[in-house]
């Protein structure tokens, strides 16, 4: 059956480095034919937001559903249509360009207004990594603003999402990608900004819940839903039956293979000794190339052709792909495979065969095709890689479900070879399936009920060297002991026989040279690691088998660029990059969680005790209760310790931690129509760069101490060619400079002034752009003369008439977006000056 719902006919949306794109691109486009259930959604949509006025709401869909193409064809006709903008948050890169993507390829010029039909609609970019514009670059004609949360969130960006808000006046809506993830802090502070200056909020998620009852409360009821009704829900099983997902069938083919043939005498084959926990590296490695167990999953297959179609398998070990490949060609079976050692061009060619080949029937990989990979036709998959990672399971059993409706199969196989294990036990894919498909008839409630399991007891050992690490750098003692317990952490056994030199720089985990390596994971640190697994798993990362000390540090800079302390230390990210290196992919390595540590987190029970105003003796028992269980003394070991903890939180329930991200990139001048600068008229001088420095500096509210001590302030000619606006050489006695292009009858006086309070704090010995730097710059308040010169300047006329001008944000769009709105030559091509 063909699926002549979307299809993408125009060309993908490149680019490039800018993060910048122009709807539509050339290219054809077909109409969208919605299916019914998606229809349905759209009628729920129009009278919980547009009739009922509601300002908040979930939209429930199982992945394959197509949430998407729900939120993206609504969004056309009743937000972008009437005028208003859209800005789309979600926490991964690849999603944001999925969703832009929708955006592309259902577009269609009757979904706008008639004064946009002919140039379209403007979408950006904005990442901490490339591609990607930066947020103080967006403007009122970027109709579709694309972000990651990461980028949003930072006290430098959150000015300039306030500031789209204002430049919105017909209104904005904001769609949450993957939902469930809102109720975190990085999230709620954005969300927040934005409920409150009174945009609509759309949440898109397939499982909207969390395994903490605490977390989904908070998601709903930021969502306006404290009894968990979602605007619209589609149901899993009803997409099985309607073939638009497939509907799966379950084999289990026991191997025979027994343990002691893999293992010999070792019966310490898991990673934690317990049958709960993964197997280690070398076992995955003996039993992927065991020559009896390919040949029988070579002839599975080759027994089964016809019934299997395109299949991929997962094996346990990334040598083994090559070893099953041969194989199943002995057999006359076309195959080929993807893994780590294969160049990532290779890998890329192998797949888009198997995608579009009729003739390539198997793809044999261990961990590559899992997200982010989309082959309609498969039909089977075949797992041969035993594991407990509920996770990696669905990722696998996910490669073939695609429905007949949705271009795929009405039926899929999912085929599992169980070995004859004594110390280990296997997650059976049938119960994956079978849990599925009872959540769709569970409220919300009931699911967290039944998946929320008792997690893993953190070592000691982690917790005393975490409190060691955070004292080192007076973390432990301003935050507490609360902040040295982390809530997981990495953990693999050591190479056998391998021997280590001691470190002699500095405390670092894990030195105690035991057989396993452990490696806390810090709240602040999650998101980090997250996006580099993510990124790793989809091959956008690679592992050298030389790990230099600069590939470790570049790895840090791109996916911790703004994780406050404590950072990932060096040595532990080198080793834990090692680990997965070794182990063929970062499942190699158990990523275990520490659940109980939120039943003792210091700041709730401080705010349980304000909220319901405790008097001194109930505040007294609370706390008893608490420390009566032995984890809770286990983790802070004195009394004295966990009530310091409390009456901290309960003193600073209002201080918030602060991360930066300075989200760096270029964008296409070709794209935006360009302004002239203005010339003085003859005879005129223009700015007096030494008045704007003295207005400024002797302003007592900017500084109090006086003005800055500063050398020489001049214009100059040379500065674009350093990609640079203005600058201050402090080795040089404080010597300000400023880009010549700037005195002009174009700029207001107020970007001047701007500019000089920028370098004369820097001037003041402020080098770097960090927290301390930006908080002084964001008090900047304009002279009287440059607020009234302000008024002249059409495109701020909705900014200026608000009751809080945000004249930090103002300025700073203004100067991201000079060389690109102004005709200015530059040397680079694509330039953001920066100042």
């Amino acid at each position: 059956m063909e699926n002549d719902q979307v299809i993408i006919e125009s060309p993908k949306l490149k680019w490039e480095k800018d993060g910048r794109e122009n709807i539509p691109t050339k290219g054809k486009r077909r109409e969208l034919k919605p299916y019914p259930y998606q229809g349905e959604t759209w009628k729920k949509m129009d009278f919980h937001f547009l009739q009922q006025n509601r300002q908040t709401g979930i939209i429930w869909v199982p992945t394959g559903g197509g949430k998407t193409v729900i939120a993206v064809k609504w969004l056309y006709e009743n937000v972008l249509a009437k005028g208003m903008r859209v800005l789309w948050i979600t926490h991964r890169l690849h999603l944001l360009k999925q969703a832009a993507e929708t955006f592309n390829s259902i577009f269609d010029n009757k979904f706008l207004p008639e004064e946009k039909k002919e140039e379209g609609i403007h979408i950006a970019l904005v990442a901490g990594t490339a591609p990607g514009t930066r947020w103080k670059s967006i403007a009122e004609r970027d109709s579709v603003v694309f972000s990651t949360i990461q980028t949003a969130y930072s006290d430098e960006n959150i000015p300039s999402v306030e500031l789209m808000l204002q430049q919105s006046p017909k209104g904005l809506y904001v769609v949450v990608d993957e939902c469930h993830h809102a109720q975190a802090p990085s999230y709620l502070k954005v969300l927040h900004v934005l409920k409150q200056g009174g945009a609509k909020i759309i949440g898109l998620s397939a499982t909207p819940y969390s395994m903490d009852d605490k977390k989904t409360n908070l998601l709903w009821n930021f969502f306006d839903s404290p009894d968990k009704n979602p605007v619209s829900r589609v149901y899993k099983q009803f997409l099985i039956e309607n073939h638009f997902l497939a509907h799966p069938k379950v084999e289990t083919i026991p191997t025979k293979i027994e343990q002691r043939e893999i293992t010999g005498d070792d019966q310490n084959i898991t990673k934690n000794k317990t049958k709960d926990s993964e197997l280690k590296q070398y076992v995955l490695k003996r039993l992927g190339n065991n020559p009896a167990r390919n040949k029988l999953i070579a002839q599975r297959y080759k027994d089964n052709q016809e019934e299997y179609g395109k299949t991929i398998i997962f094996t346990p070990e990334t040598l083994a792909n090559k070893k099953l490949v041969e194989e199943l060609k002995k057999l006359d079976v076309e195959a080929d495979y993807v893994d780590t050692y294969r160049s990532s061009e290779d890998n890329q060619k192998v797949m888009e065969r198997f995608r579009t080949d009729p003739t390539l029937k198997v793809l044999v990989n261990t961990e590559i095709c899992l997200e982010g990979y989309d082959a309609p036709k498969t039909k089977t998959v075949m797992i041969a890689r035993p594991t407990l990672s509920q996770t990696l399971v669905q990722q696998m059993v996910g490669r073939a479900m695609r429905g007949e409706l949705a271009g795929g199969n009405k039926e899929c196989n999912l085929v599992t070879f169980v070995d004859t294990w004594k110390d280990f036990t296997p997650l059976d894919p049938q119960l994956v399936v079978n849990e599925e498909d009872n959540e769709d008839s569970k409220s919300v409630d009931e699911i967290v009920k039944t998946k929320n399991v008792a997690g893993e007891l953190i070592p000691q050992s982690i917790i005393d060297e975490c409190y060691l690490l955070l004292q080192s750098i007076q973390l432990g003692s301003i935050l507490g002991t609360f902040a040295a317990i982390p809530y997981g952490w990495y953990e693999w056994d050591t190479p056998e026989n391998t021997e280590r030199e001691p470190e002699n720089s500095g405390t670092r985990m894990g030195e105690r040279f035991s057989e396993k390596r452990q490696i806390p994971i810090f709240d602040v640190q999650s998101e980090g690691y997250d996006q580099l697994v993510t990124d790793i798993r989809e091959n956008k990362l690679q592992i050298p088998k030389d790990l230099s000390d600069a590939f470790v540090e570049n790895v840090r800079h791109t996916y911790f660029e703004v994780c406050p302390d404590p950072v990932p230390q060096l040595l532990d990210l080198k080793d834990l990059l090692t680990a997965w290196r070794d182990a063929g992919g970062v499942d190699g390595v158990t990523r275990i969680t520490f659940k109980e540590r939120e039943k003792f987190n210091t700041k709730n029970i401080a705010l349980e005790i304000l909220k319901n105003d405790l008097r001194e003796s109930e505040k007294q028992k609370l706390i008893d209760d608490h420390w009566s269980d032995p984890i809770c003394q286990r983790c802070y070991k004195l009394r004295l310790k966990f009530v310091e903890d409390i009456d901290y939180h309960k003193n600073n329930l209002d201080e918030k931690n602060k991360k930066d991200n300075d989200s760096t990139s270029l964008r296409d001048k070709k794209q935006i129509p360009k302004k002239t600068l203005e010339k003085w008229k003859e005879g005129e001088v223009g700015y007096e760069l030494r008045k704007i420095l003295n207005d400024v500096g002797s302003n007592n509210k900017l500084f109090p101490s006086g003005i800055p001590s500063v050398k020489d302030v001049s214009y100059n000619d040379k500065l674009l060619s350093k990609n640079a606006l203005a600058q201050c050489n402090m080795s040089d006695g404080n010597k300000i400079l400023v880009l010549d292009k700037f005195n002009s009858p174009s700029v207001p006086l107020l970007i001047l002034e701007f500019l000089m309070y920028h370098e004369l704090i820097h001037a003041l010995g402020y080098y770097k752009h960090d927290g301390a730097f930006k908080e002084i710059e964001r008090k900047f308040i304009p002279s009287k003369e440059a607020q009234e010169d302000a008024n002249k300047y059409s495109e701020w006329k909705g900014s200026l008439g608000q009751q809080k001008i945000l004249w930090q944000a103002i300025c700073d769009q203004f100067l991201d977006n000079f060389l690109i709105d102004y005709d200015i030559q530059s040397k680079d091509e694509l330039s953001n000056g920066e100042y």
